[in-house]
């Protein structure tokens, strides 16, 4: 096994200091031979930006609509923020435009985070908007941070993806302990006493939503995009076929 880190390079048993990652991964490039036939399988994420999307009102919303629909929502002014599980594998192929910010924590994988995160980027970065995609399990950890959110007076875009319990999980290995209890989450913003949440079940319903979303930038928004449970992403679903082997 090689393992590259930021300053240090293991090989087998052998430790070599002072080796950057960025050193190590040219000089591993000036060791290949080149591939002709891999570029072609390569996608440009913009081009993604080209194929024609047309709003449908009365179709349910799926996972992958969404995304084709809030890939040409974000603009520079925002932060994307990524809680862990199927929400950071679909915001990885999302193009952002320059400038934007993303933050994921794909080293740890500690769900719950991206409520206090959005906060946290609120703080730091006022001029920007944060735009939050989490799973209605990750949510429950942290969900009493939007009491903060909204006492700072802040105004993240929370995207809540509710699958009906751990998507992840459920993938690699079904049973009882995967679903969690259903929590009302559109009605937590007048709970805790500012902004305002919805809940979106149709494509119709989410355009609805991204026009209050512009038209009240000052104030938090809560939105519960209500998908199947057995609607995962393409990478989520080929990472618990493999970890069930």
């Amino acid at each position: 096994m090689i393992v590259a880190n930021s300053d240090k390079v293991r090989v087998g048993h052998k430790l070599y200091h002072n080796v950057s990652l960025g050193d190590f991964i040219n000089g591993l490039y000036a060791k290949l031979d080149r591939c002709t036939d891999c570029a072609k399988s390569i996608r440009h994420p913009s081009l993604v930006l080209k194929e024609n999307y047309t709003s449908l009102p009365e179709q349910k919303i799926t996972l992958k609509r969404f995304y084709q629909r809030i890939n040409r929502f974000i603009d520079k002014e925002n932060i994307i923020i990524a809680d862990t599980g199927d929400t950071l594998y679909c915001t990885s192929e999302i193009f952002l435009p320059k400038g934007i910010e993303y933050i994921a924590q794909a080293f740890y994988l500690s769900i719950g985070y991206s409520i206090p995160a959005a906060l946290g980027a609120g703080m730091a970065a006022p001029e920007k908007r944060p735009i939050v995609f989490v799973g209605d399990g990750a949510f429950q950890m942290t969900a009493q941070e939007l009491s903060t959110i909204i006492n700072r007076r802040l105004n993240p875009v929370i995207f809540l993806m509710n699958n009906d319990g751990y998507s992840t999980e459920r993938l690699i290995h079904e049973g009882a302990y995967n679903d969690i209890y259903m929590w009302k989450y559109s009605l937590l913003p007048d709970i805790f006493n500012g902004g305002w949440g919805c809940v979106v079940k149709t494509e119709g319903d989410l355009e609805e939503a991204l026009k209050k979303v512009i038209d009240k930038k000052d104030a938090a928004a809560l939105i519960e995009i209500k998908l199947d449970r057995n609607d995962f992403s393409d990478a989520l679903r080929k990472l618990g076929m493999r970890l069930r082997r």
